[in-house]
C-alpha cells in the first residue's frame, strides 16, 4: 500500500512537471564514428574501446569498395585519415585492409597508432566481432548502384544474424528507398528536418498518418535551417538555428510510436538537455567527458577476446 500511494505521488509530480514515469532514465550513450575522437574512428580498436567506456551501442559510417564490399570508412578520400589516396569506392576491399587507419589520429601526441597494422575493417568483421551489440549503419554511396548495395548489405546482415540489432540511416533517401524491407531504417533526414521546422516555428505537426510500427529519428539536437526554409517565403540567404523542444517530441509522438536520436552532443548540458527532452539516445563522438552519475542507458557490452589487438 505504501508503494502504491509513493507512486502515485511521483505521477502526479510527474503530469505536472512533464515526466512520465516513476523514475526517468536518460538516453542511451551512442559511440558516433566509434567514438572517434578517442580512437581513430571506425576502426575495431575503437569500438571496443568505446564499449568499454560503457557505450551502449555503436554508430558506424559504412561505404562500398570498388569489389561491392560494404566496408568502414567516413570521409569520401582516403588521406582525410590514412596514409592513402583516393576516393574509398575506386580501392579493393583488400588494399583497404592495407592502409593505416590510425595515420593522422592524436598529433598533439605524435600520432600514437600509426603502423600499428589498423585497417579499415569491413562491416561484417565489425558485427561478428561484436555480435551482441547493437549498431546504427549510416549508409554513404554516392558512386554506388543503389539496389545492388542495398542486397550486398542485407547479405551481410543475415549473413552476421544482425538484421534486428541494425538500424540504417542515409542522408540520400533514394538510397533509403532502395533498402528491402528487411532492413531496419530511419525515417527520411528530410522529414525529420522539415517536422523540426514545423513544429518549432508555427506549432503545427506535419506528420498526421498513422503508424503503428516506431519511427525513427535522427537530427542534430540544434539544427541550422535557412530562413527561406522557415518562413515560407523568399528572403536573402541567413541562417538561423533551431533546437528540438517539447512540442517538437510530441509532433514526432503525435501520429503513433516514434524514436528519436540526437547528435551534436559535446557536453554535460547538451546531455542533460537531451534527457528533459525524453530522447531515446545521443550521439557522443569521445566518452571521457561522461561522468558515472549520468543517467544514460549506457549499457556495457564487452566483445569476445578472440582476434582483439593490444594497441595502445
Amino acid at each position: 500500500m505504501r508503494y502504491f500511494s509513493r507512486c502515485l505521488c511521483l505521477l502526479l509530480f510527474a503530469s505536472l512537471f512533464g515526466s512520465g514515469s516513476c523514475a526517468s532514465a536518460g538516453p542511451e550513450i551512442i559511440a558516433f564514428n566509434a567514438a572517434g575522437l578517442d580512437a581513430p574512428e571506425n576502426t575495431l580498436y575503437a569500438a571496443r574501446k568505446a564499449l568499454a567506456n560503457g557505450a551502449g551501442a555503436l554508430w558506424v559510417t559504412v561505404r562500398v569498395s570498388a569489389d561491392g564490399v560494404p566496408v568502414l570508412y567516413r570521409p569520401d578520400d582516403l588521406s582525410v585519415l590514412t596514409n592513402h589516396y583516393g576516393p574509398v569506392e575506386e580501392v579493393t576491399a583488400d588494399n583497404l585492409k592495407t592502409a593505416d587507419a590510425g595515420w593522422r589520429f592524436g598529433e598533439k601526441e605524435g600520432f600514437p597508432f600509426r603502423h600499428k597494422a589498423m585497417g579499415i575493417p569491413h562491416l561484417e568483421e565489425m558485427l561478428k566481432m561484436f555480435p551482441r551489440t547493437t549498431f546504427y549503419l549510416e549508409i554513404r554511396a554516392p558512386h554506388a548502384e543503389f539496389k545492388r548495395f542495398a542486397k550486398t548489405l542485407q547479405q551481410v546482415l543475415a549473413r552476421t544474424d544482425s538484421l534486428k540489432r541494425t538500424r540504417v540511416y542515409a542522408a540520400d533517401s533514394a538510397l533509403l528507398d532502395a533498402l528491402p524491407i528487411a532492413i531496419r531504417r530511419f525515417e527520411s533526414q528530410q522529414l525529420t528536418r522539415d517536422t523540426l521546422i514545423r513544429a518549432v516555428v508555427s506549432r503545427r505537426c506535419l506528420l498526421t498518418r498513422k503508424s503503428a510500427y516506431p519511427r525513427w529519428h535522427a537530427s542534430p539536437l540544434r539544427q541550422r535551417v535557412s530562413v527561406a526554409d522557415v518562413t515560407g517565403a523568399p528572403a536573402p540567404p541567413a541562417l538561423v538555428w533551431l533546437q528540438w523542444n517539447k512540442a517538437a517530441l510530441t509532433c514526432l509522438q503525435a501520429s503513433g510510436p516514434a524514436k528519436l536520436i540526437l547528435s551534436g552532443i559535446r557536453n554535460q548540458h547538451d546531455l542533460d538537455l537531451a534527457t528533459t527532452l525524453h530522447a531515446d539516445g545521443v550521439l557522443v563522438s569521445s566518452l571521457l567527458w561522461i561522468t558515472p552519475s549520468s543517467e544514460s542507458k549506457s549499457t556495457r557490452v564487452m566483445p569476445q577476446q578472440r582476434h582483439l589487438h593490444t594497441w595502445p
